[in-house]
């Protein structure tokens, strides 16, 4: 019996690993992307945050996806032979006492001890933050390095043969292909394909700044407050702001930068020097889960959308999700499922 064969549509995050995971259970696959450089992917820092929002939850059904994460991104460092997995403990600044409290108050629950813990200095940053902040530590999560994946899966797919480097008009699927499985990022919501789906992209802008108060070796522990501080490399650093929920194209606003600098500025008493400013555009939606799943009216048409700014973690539970859908016939969760908004 002859193997599936899927189209993916879409080299972004969610169409590289969905390949991957496809590709090793057994599938035929063809992964189409012209390349375009105005891609969320492209800019993304890849964070994996176990603790998210003002509260300090955990992140929606972590527990089941960090194992999923770990797992499938070694994988695919195994498979290219590059580091994807950077483990980094993330710094959490409180400015009040009652941040504090809230986070102390956390820190006792027994299910959020793998994630949360006390920290009385962020390592590494000594006299470069101001004063007067305390901290708390996230563990278990870290960052993976999309700038090495994305073109590293790219020529890979490439060289083996399963890259179409065309742009798929929605209207004109090609033959010979069980199905179509659509990863366009934030164009899905203007997919005539997709019409009427809770589409709310959302933009993101950082900047990429070097401290020359920093001598090697570079701390790697992330810093958050008001924007989310990272090391990329060599005293680079990725300094990202939430998301923007109105924008008019994608390209980075001297909004944007305002708004990073002084989240920085707020953080650091040391100085900083920026040495650019990106955006991206990412596929979020209302509700905040994802959009998985075939058409009703066209079952060979497929959706795997709606990370929102998560799609780090997100993607690898969910492209196996889909791939035991799509080969074994397992049910979809009906959390996820794209049936529920029909």
């Amino acid at each position: 019996m002859r193997p599936p064969r899927f189209l993916v549509i879409g080299q972004g995050i969610a169409g590289t690993v969905l390949s991957f995971v496809l590709r090793r259970q057994g599938a035929a696959v063809t992964l189409a992307d012209p390349g375009r450089p105005d891609a969320a992917s492209a800019v993304a820092a890849g964070i994996i945050n176990p603790i998210t929002g003002k509260n300090y939850v955990k992140s929606w059904r972590v527990d089941e996806l960090l194992p999923a994460a770990n797992r499938i991104y070694g994988e695919m460092e195994r498979a290219l032979g590059i580091r994807l997995q950077i483990e980094q403990p993330l710094f959490r600044l409180f400015a009040t006492a009652q941040e504090r409290n809230n986070w102390d108050a956390r820190a006792g629950l027994p299910d959020y001890a793998p994630y949360i813990g006390a920290a009385t200095v962020a390592t590494g940053w000594n006299g470069l933050i101001h004063p007067h902040f305390t901290f708390g530590a996230v563990t278990g999560g870290g960052r993976i390095d999309f700038g090495a994946l994305l073109p590293a899966y790219r020529m890979h797919a490439r060289d083996q043969g399963f890259l179409l480097e065309e742009t798929i008009d929605p209207e004109r699927l090609p033959d010979g292909f069980d199905a179509w499985i659509f990863c366009e990022g934030y164009r899905g919501a203007s997919n005539p394909l997709f019409d009427g789906l809770p589409w709310q992209p959302n933009k993101g802008e950082a900047l990429l700044v070097r401290f020359p108060d920093l001598q090697p070796p570079w701390p790697e522990s992330m810093l958050k407050k008001t924007v989310l501080v990272t090391h990329l490399a060599d005293g680079l650093y990725w300094a990202g702001a939430p998301y923007f929920n109105r924008f008019d194209d994608p390209y980075p606003t001297p909004e944007g930068r305002r708004f990073v600098e002084e989240g920085l500025q707020e953080m650091f008493a040391a100085t900083f020097t920026v040495e650019d400013h990106v955006a991206g555009i990412r596929p979020a939606v209302a509700g905040r889960r994802p959009l998985i799943g075939r058409l009703p009216e066209r079952p060979e048409v497929v959706l795997f959308n709606g990370w929102g700014a998560k799609g780090a973690s997100l993607v690898p539970f969910w492209a196996e999700h889909l791939a035991a859908h799509l080969i074994d016939g397992a049910a979809l969760d009906a959390e996820v499922d794209l049936s529920r908004f029909r």
